[in-house]
Order: structure tokens, then sequence, then C-alpha cells
């Protein structure tokens, strides 16, 4: 017999009210990439008590995946993200729902699947900005940051309040990506010999397991603060700032741009 959701999330109860609960289970997250982050999202949140999920990725696990994705095992290798974690959301809360598309998130699919999600979190590193486009269209509030090396950055955009996406990550974000690693090197943590091969594109961006899994601690939580109103919400221009030396909320200058902002941070 599969034991009912109150003998599951009991030990939630305590800090979450009847109330909140009731919100958390009614609350449809949409994941869009399943890797460090969004993977790690999902399982926190679904021990959070959440409970009705669109997962979102067209990637099978590989072996490089093996130092930051909670869902990749030996045993998981090659087979499809959304599976994998479909699974895992289900053996936490076998009462939970969950849809997945195994296929890459574009403008197209955001129309079909934001009618379905109340809060997105957008965890994916290809075509960004027309996904985000999508998003926007549905005044969905998002989830998003930074993952390089060491150094993670989360924050949350909320329609008609604080700014939004495009303008806080900035549109020389692309051109501007390597001269940031560089320029934050001390938190990054990257090598000199990984740095002069990432600049000849000849080294594939990486990063750490520990502060992406963090990210998506951070991000679970601005989740739940969303859903229940009980906290505050660090909304953009606003970020928080993540690495091994510690966890701060730091604030971006409006519409400069969080890399270029970033790059003078650590020029000053």
């Amino acid at each position: 017999m599969k034991p009912e959701y109150d003998q599951l999330f009991a030990r939630n109860r305590g800090f979450f009210s009847q109330e909140d609960i009731e919100k958390i289970r009614s609350t449809r997250l949409v994941l869009l990439g399943l890797g460090g982050t969004g993977g790690t999202a999902a399982v926190l949140l679904a021990r959070t008590g959440f409970e009705r999920f669109v997962l979102c990725d067209f990637d099978s696990f590989e072996v490089h995946n093996m130092n930051r994705q909670i869902g990749c095992s030996v045993d998981t290798i090659g087979q499809p993200k959304v599976t994998v974690y479909k699974d895992l959301v289900l053996n936490i809360n076998p009462h939970a729902e969950v849809k997945t598309y195994c296929e890459r998130a574009n403008q197209k699919l955001m129309e079909s699947i934001l009618e379905e999600g109340d809060i997105v979190l957008l965890c994916i590193d290809e075509d960004t900005y027309n996904v985000v486009r999508g998003v926007q269209k549905g005044r969905i509030p998002m989830i998003a940051g930074l993952n390089w090396g060491a150094m993670s950055i989360c924050t949350t955009f909320v329609p008609g309040q604080g700014c939004d996406y495009l303008e806080w990550i900035g549109f020389e974000f692309p051109w501007l990506t390597k001269r940031a690693w560089k320029a934050l090197r001390g938190d990054t943590g990257f090598t000199e010999e990984w740095l002069a091969d990432a600049v000849r594109g000849k080294a594939y961006p990486t990063t750490m397991g520990i502060t992406v899994w963090l990210w998506s601690a951070i991000a679970s939580a601005e989740v739940v603060k969303m859903v229940t109103g009980r906290w505050e919400v660090v909304m953009a221009p606003r970020y928080w700032y993540i690495t091994p030396g510690g966890i701060e909320i730091r604030e971006s200058a409006p519409y400069k741009g969080i890399v270029r902002c970033l790059i003078e941070e650590a020029r000053s």
C-alpha cells in the first residue's frame, strides 16, 4: 500500500501550515532543463511536498554528468533524463502528477507548456532568449541564473515587479561570457590551463556539483516563498551570489546586464 501524502510529508508540518500545504500541492512547476540545477531542484521540490510537475529535457545522461547531476549514476547513463527524474519524483511521492517532454525547449513548445504552469525554473543554456520570450508572454514567475565553475547566481523574475530577464542578463551576455570567466577566476575557481583552452574553444564549460546543488536549494526556497507568501522573494536586479567562500545577496545595476556588472566589480 502506498503511504498517504500526509504520512509522506508529516515532518513538513510545524513550519508549513495546512494552508501552505494546500498551496504547495496545487502549484504546478515547470522545469526547463534537468541538468545539475533542474534535476536537483525537482528532487528537492518533490521532498518539499510539491506534486504537480512538468519536466522538459531532450537529453540522456552521459558519463561526464556524474560530478553534478543528482540523477546520474552508473545505472542511469544512457537513459533519458525526463524518465529518470519522473521515476525519482514518483519514488518520493507516488501520488505526484508528472508530465514529461523529451525535446528541446523552444518558443513553440513554451506556448503549450506554459498554459499548464504556475512557476518556471529556467535551467537550460541553449536558445535561452527565445525560451524566455515565451515565458514572458505567459507572464509567469521564473527563476533563473548562471553557473560557472565554482560560482552560481540565482534570482527570481516576477511579472510587473523588479526587472525582467532580458534586462537583467543583458544583450551582451553571449559576447562577454569568456571575458567574465577570466575576470572572475578567483570565484569561479577556473585554472589557467582550463581558461586558455576555453578561450580557444577547446574546453567545455564546467560547473562544481556543490555550488550547483546550492543553487537548486536556493531556487527551491524561492519557489516556496512565492507559493506561501511567507518570506521575502529575492527578485532581480537583486540576486543570490554563491561560491564555496560564502553566500550573499547582491544587486546589479538595472539595464546594465549582470555579466558586465560582475566584470566591473571584479576589476574595481
